[in-house]
């Protein structure tokens, strides 16, 4: 059951992405004078959906856990913080990217994502998660690499809710996670919260205000949350007084989602005001700001929240549906 959930959920993200990826850099005025007055629409089967850097990272960093679920296994122990396996595989995909290994990465060739061509392509990669693997240091929680609040770290933190044993683990690993790359507060902490939604909704808690709730005195005991806690409140605001928010209102409420804690705050309020994918695809897509990453996590949240996989059909027309294929058979997991 939580592997099927966690390849629906993958697939969801990947839609997501790719339909948003469609319009990322296009304000709502641009996209209305493409797409009409109503923005662009869910209509796969006459769209190229191509998945961004957002799916194709998330893919390396499920690949991680898997091996660090299989060298548990091999050890018969509890699976350890993946943190360090996690970067190693996001020095893989910097390969992907066009770049050498890094030389703590050099001589490891055994990642098998690196043999599908179609990983193998630039798709607008942020900077910062470039320029952070390009300098042979891994940045952590304590010793950051920067200070960049992007979402880039969140984008990618999924498949850790999957993995993780409790909701605390799935909260500390996301911000270790996010911090490889992003050393800001709203960088690592928003990547967090994400994945510790992810974990509770697994577990058929549905009641997304709760679960906020319960975040927040996690993130009590932690130091700089005043803005992450503030983003929090914001979202709860938003869920309870305007479930009404799209296109130019939503950014002005919520943000654009370029950055860690507005990428959250719009793919939960998308996820949790939408009745249906098609709606959370497009009301996550349809507006001025970073619309692969707010969709792709949007989506995510709103099927786990649901349940509804009748857009796995859809599959066929992403670009990279032959590599999931034959990736999803390969995760392993504890129900």
């Amino acid at each position: 059951m939580k592997k099927e959930l966690l390849q629906n959920t993958f697939l969801a993200q990947a839609l997501g992405d790719a339909f948003g990826y469609l319009v990322e850099f296009d304000n709502w005025e641009k996209i209305k004078f493409k797409y009409g007055e109503e923005g662009i629409k869910y209509n796969p089967e006459v769209l190229h959906l191509t998945v961004s850097d957002d799916t194709q990272m998330t893919l390396f960093c499920l690949n991680a856990l898997i091996d660090a679920k299989n060298n548990a296994d091999i050890l018969n122990e509890e699976m350890e913080d993946p943190t360090k396996i996690i970067y190693l595989h996001y020095l893989d995909w910097f390969k992907t990217q066009g770049f050498s290994f890094n030389e703590v990465n050099k001589n490891k060739n055994t990642n098998k994502l690196l043999t599908y061509p179609i990983l193998f392509s630039r798709r607008a990669p942020g900077l910062t998660c470039l320029r952070s693997l390009s300098n042979a240091k891994m940045g952590t929680l304590k010793n950051r690499i920067n200070d960049s609040k992007g979402c880039g770290g969140i984008m990618r933190v999924m498949p850790i809710g999957f993995y993780a044993s409790n909701i605390h683990e799935a909260f500390n690993w996301g911000c270790k996670q996010a911090a490889i790359t992003h050393g800001h507060p709203d960088g690592f902490y928003s990547a967090g919260v994400y994945s510790a939604i992810v974990f509770e909704l697994i577990k058929e808690n549905f009641d997304m205000l709760k679960i906020l709730n319960m975040i927040e005195e996690i993130l009590k005991n932690h130091v700089d949350t005043e803005s992450i806690l503030d983003c929090i409140s914001k979202i709860k605001w938003a869920i309870r007084e305007k479930p009404g928010l799209v296109n130019v209102a939503l950014n002005e409420e919520l943000g654009q989602g370029w950055v860690g804690d507005e990428s959250l705050a719009i793919a939960v309020y998308c996820a949790v005001t939408s009745i249906s994918f098609k709606e959370v695809i497009e009301k996550s897509t349809n507006h001025s700001g970073d619309s692969d990453s707010t969709a792709m996590l949007a989506c995510g949240l709103w099927y786990l929240l649901n349940r509804d996989d009748s857009f796995k059909k859809d599959i066929n027309y992403l670009d990279i549906k032959d590599c999931l294929i034959d990736m999803f058979p390969k995760i392993n997991i504890e129900d």
